[in-house]
């Protein structure tokens, strides 16, 4: 359960990240186009919310919250760190997300 909450809020930022032109630029070959800023940005947002969902699910409010404040604070530093150092290695991570939800649902 703590897997699908935390490739779920890293898929988020990578959704994130995307809209962002320099991050855009990093994970693509070139900058996201403006058209999709805005789904990118409410798909990401959307994202986030549903890893606050799956924490609040698992563990109720008060420590699901608090779990998922943890490990959103974990996947944006590790989107950091690979932003940083491989950046296309996000875009495998991200896809990991929908894998953990699927298993989540078995």
């Amino acid at each position: 359960m703590f897997i699908a909450l935390l490739l779920t809020a890293f898929a988020g930022f990578v959704l994130l990240a995307l809209t962002m032109d320099r991050h855009g630029a990093q994970l693509l070959t070139r900058p996201l186009p403006r058209r999709l800023h805005r789904p990118g940005t409410l798909a990401g947002s959307a994202l986030l919310l549903l890893s606050a969902a799956i924490g609040v699910e698992g563990w109720g409010w008060g420590t699901g919250l608090t779990l998922w404040s943890g490990s959103a604070a974990i996947a944006a530093t590790v989107l950091a760190g690979v932003l940083a150092y491989r950046p296309r290695l996000a875009l495998y991570g991200a896809a990991l997300a929908p894998v953990a939800l699927l298993a989540l649902l078995a």
